[in-house]
């Protein structure tokens, strides 16, 4: 089997059931992803995610990482890879079979027996704030989703958690089952599979990108139709538009007290500041070449500026009613 048909064997599995990292999406906590990316996944509307450098370079350091932990605390980790995929094998709830898990490790007892999951993380240096200590409990809520939702599926008591942040800042943490906050996820996940997924119905309205451009996906051109508002509309327009005051307001107010910090640097380039510095210098000039006017210099034919035109599709641009001016 090549690598692409165990990608795509791959994808199709996750396509099956809510894995551990979209659990966290699902019910808004993902810093990463929405409800509707993981409903597009789901129903096959969305592309596959692109694989970042720091994506990467984390699956590299994971065997390293595992190895580390194995060495520090004496513990057994154990890995079952599917040779279809070449990845760890996937799990899937016994009972709630939309659940599913990929796992970095599991960890086995004296008896042989699983006791324990074992999860891999790398971070970046600017996020080590959102990690506790060493041996505390303290983990990103969006990680902690994922960890008791993967407990779950392998009916496991507790995980190991480890994390490198940056390169050389190694963190452990000992998180016990929360079944109470286990038994509200499921609820959750089960309502987003059976009421949106299984039924194609896309997940309400949220103001992510993501919906957006899902939105401008869906309904690409417009026809000639005028809708009617309606009640609700009307409140939502409402809405917009007393959104967009305060917004108008908030960009004056942040000219205004741009221009009187930079009218007080005059010609400084750096502003020291309890502790911070701000920054206020000319950029290097830039030399744009104008191809258009280099080209017309060679006389081009119509013809051949024809071949060379490629039509650009036009957006659909949302226009709300513009607003009143002030003291109107």
């Amino acid at each position: 089997m090549t690598l692409n048909e165990s990608e795509k064997l791959f994808r199709a599995e996750r396509m099956t059931g809510i894995g551990g990292s979209d659990a966290a999406a699902v019910v808004g906590l993902s810093p990463w992803a929405f409800p509707i990316d993981v409903y597009l996944a789901k129903t096959g509307q969305g592309e596959p995610k692109e694989v970042t450098p720091a994506m990467e370079w984390g699956t590299l350091k994971e065997p390293l990482i595992r190895e580390v932990f194995e060495e520090k605390t004496g513990l057994k980790v154990s890995r079952k890879i599917d040779p279809r995929t070449n990845r760890e094998v996937m799990y899937r709830h016994p009972k709630h079979d939309f659940m599913i898990a990929h796992v970095d490790g599991v960890i086995l007892g004296d008896d042989g027996k699983p006791c324990a999951l074992l999860e891999i993380k790398t971070a970046s240096q600017f996020l080590a704030y959102q990690w506790g200590e060493s041996g505390s409990t303290t983990i990103p809520s969006y990680y902690m989703i994922q960890i008791q939702h993967t407990m779950e599926v392998l009916d496991l008591p507790a995980a190991w958690v480890v994390v490198l942040i940056g390169s050389s800042d190694y963190r452990t943490y000992y998180i016990l089952r929360d079944q109470p906050a286990i038994d509200a996820l499921i609820e959750l996940e089960k309502t987003f599979w059976e009421s949106h997924v299984k039924l194609n119905v896309p997940p309400p309205v949220d103001g992510s990108d993501s919906y957006s451009e899902y939105l401008s996906n869906k309904y690409p051109a417009h026809n000639d139709v005028e809708l009617d508002s309606t009640p609700e509309i009307d409140e939502r327009l409402i809405e917009l538009q007393e959104v967009r005051r305060k917004l108008k307001q908030l960009a004056g107010n942040e000219a205004f007290l741009k221009n009187t910090i930079k009218g007080y640097m005059g010609s400084a380039g750096v502003l020291n500041c309890d502790g911070s510095k701000v920054t206020y210098r000319q950029s290097k000039d830039i030399k744009k070449i104008n191809w258009q006017a280099v080209a017309s210099t060679f006389f081009p034919s119509d013809l051949l500026i024809a071949e060379h035109t490629v039509v650009k599709k036009g957006n659909r641009p949302f226009v709300p009613p513009r607003l009143p001016k002030d003291g109107a």
